[in-house]
Parts: structure tokens; sequence; C-alpha cells
């Protein structure tokens, strides 16, 4: 069995994308570890990002609820002031 020309041209045609190919992989497993930190970095700032916006929204919460029950209580003194003024 012999080789000809056009097999030998398909094999060396082959070499550069197996090499950019392998060159790829070896790239993408050295940077494995440097995604993988940066994951975990994006992951706990989001975690600390939802932690204190639950904490602010709680804290808005408190503070509509003492807002409100002021005005309440402004709207009793208003109502008990007038009240006394008309007697």
């Amino acid at each position: 069995m012999t080789i000809t020309d056009s097999v030998i041209i398909a094999m060396i045609a082959t070499i550069p994308p197996t090499i950019t190919a392998i060159a790829s992989l070896l790239a993408s497993l050295r940077n494995a570890e440097s995604i993988r930190r940066l994951h975990t970095d994006i992951n706990g700032r989001m975690g600390q990002l939802l932690e204190t916006s639950t904490k602010a929204a709680h804290t808005a919460g408190k503070l509509e609820q003492i807002v409100e029950d002021k005005l309440v209580a402004a709207e009793v003194v208003k109502a008990d002031k007038l009240r006394t003024e008309t007697k």
C-alpha cells in the first residue's frame, strides 16, 4: 500500500489545527483555577449584597411603620384638641 501525495498533504494539513486545539486546551486548563476563584468571589459578593439588601428592606419597613404610627398619633392628638376646643 502506497501513500499518495494527497494523503501526505492531508496529514500535514491537519497538524496546525491540532496544535491550535491542544494549545487552547492547555490555556483553558491553566486558567481554570483563576476562573474558579473569580466565580467564588462573585458568588460571595452576591451573597453579601443579598444580605445587605434584605437588612435595608427590613429597616425601611420598620421606619415606614414608625412614621405611620407617628402620623396616626398626630391625628389622634389633633382630633382630641379639636374636641376639647369645641366643648
